[in-house]
């Protein structure tokens, strides 16, 4: 998957749901409920995620070899984007939400990603 198109399917996830996605206060890919899911956890589809992935962050999906997630014949976290990922995985756990929308461009400014898809959910 390209930085564009994560960005394009995170950033505005994020944004509308507005709050982090925790269980029992760690940061989880999906909560319980699977009602809130962080930044990566938006990227992993239903298909491939199971409570095992819990725990580990993204950069374990670039350095084991059991969880580099493949869909289509593609992984999903290429390791030449991996900074992009670690980072985009930060946002939502390093940022109060009230502050992702700043975080996401920044993002997008130091990877030279589109911001198209999250124009309209500028704070006001």
């Amino acid at each position: 998957m390209t930085p564009q198109k994560a960005f394009d399917i995170v950033a505005p996830a994020l944004l509308q749901q507005g709050s982090k996605a925790t269980n029992d206060g760690w940061y989880c890919y999906r909560t319980r409920d699977g009602k809130k899911k962080c930044a990566i956890g938006h990227l992993i589809p239903d298909s491939l995620y199971s409570k095992g992935l819990e725990g580990l962050g993204v950069s374990y999906f670039f350095n084991n070899s059991l969880y580099r997630l493949c869909q289509n014949g593609e992984f999903l976290f290429p390791i030449e984007h991996a900074e992009f990922f670690v980072q985009l995985q930060g946002i939502h756990d390093k940022y109060s939400p009230s502050h992702w929308f700043y975080a996401l461009e920044k993002l997008a400014n130091k990877f030279n990603l589109s911001m198209e898809c999250i124009k309209q959910l500028r704070p006001r």
